[in-house]
């Protein structure tokens, strides 16, 4: 009886051994699926730091040219508005010179 009390004792030591070894395998197999995850989580992050610091240098330049066409377009307008009165000026002469020039030669 003893021997047989021993057996089982055995044979429920040897279950329980080869039940912990699975469990034990399950988790080896998660830990390494949950790695893998990680390790593509890790390059994506990797990856959208990169889109997005080069997202922020392209900005910056944007900004620049912006900043650049702002007082280009500022220059223009100061020059069309010299032009405009210069053309004024020049008509009101013209228009002048030539009241002048009818008052004494026609009139």
């Amino acid at each position: 009886s003893e021997s047989r009390t021993n057996r089982l004792t055995a044979s429920q030591s040897t279950e329980m051994l080869e039940q912990g070894s699975r469990k034990l395998e399950e988790a080896v197999r998660q830990a390494l699926e949950t790695e893998s995850v990680s390790d593509e989580v890790l390059s994506d992050l990797s990856s959208q730091r990169e889109t997005i610091n080069s997202v922020r240098s392209k900005m910056r330049v944007i900004g620049t040219e912006l900043s650049q066409a702002r007082q280009s377009l500022t220059r223009m307008l100061q020059r069309a508005q010299q032009n405009r009165l210069a053309t004024l000026v020049i008509m009101f002469v013209l228009g002048f010179g030539l009241m002048i020039w009818t008052c004494c030669f026609v009139g």
